[in-house]
Formats: structure tokens, sequence, C-alpha cells
């Protein structure tokens, strides 16, 4: 068991076996669990529980996310016509 906090998001997330966070065996064999709002979220590997964030699966840090920036359309050339020398 081990916990851990994300840098970008700043979500507190606990990885765990079930049976070392009191949590039900049956849904898999590995948990996340947002210390934040305490909700959990099960996956079949560590790997996987460790690659996932509370954005992921918990509503309360989905709503304290950012909304994410649109992308800056790229600028636009001028259409420029040259003078003809004198």
């Amino acid at each position: 068991m081990y916990t851990r906090k994300i840098r970008a998001t700043g979500e507190t997330l606990t990885v765990a076996r079930p049976e070392e966070v009191n949590a039900d065996t049956e849904g898999g064999k590995w948990v996340t669990v947002c210390e934040d709002h305490k909700t959990m979220v099960y996956s079949a590997t560590e790997k996987l529980a460790y690659y996932t964030h509370g954005i992921d699966f918990c509503d309360g840090c989905r709503e304290g996310s950012p909304a994410p920036t649109p992308k800056a359309e790229p600028a636009k050339a001028k259409a420029t016509t040259a003078k003809p020398a004198r």
C-alpha cells in the first residue's frame, strides 16, 4: 500500500490491495482510493491502479478540475500584394 500525490492536479491517491484498506475483495485485485473524496475504483493489476487518476473515477475530482482550455487557432498569414517598383 502506498499513497501518492499527483503534481499536475493535486490529487492524493492510495494504491493498495482491497484487504489493506478494508474494501470488498470481490471487486478486483487492486484498488485506487481518492483520499480527498473517499471514493475508490478497482483494477485488475497494480500498474492499472497506479496509472488511474482521480479524475478518471471520482466525481469530486472532476468537479474540481479546471476546464480544458481550447486550442488556439493557428495564425493565418495575411495576404500581401507587392507594389511595383518605380
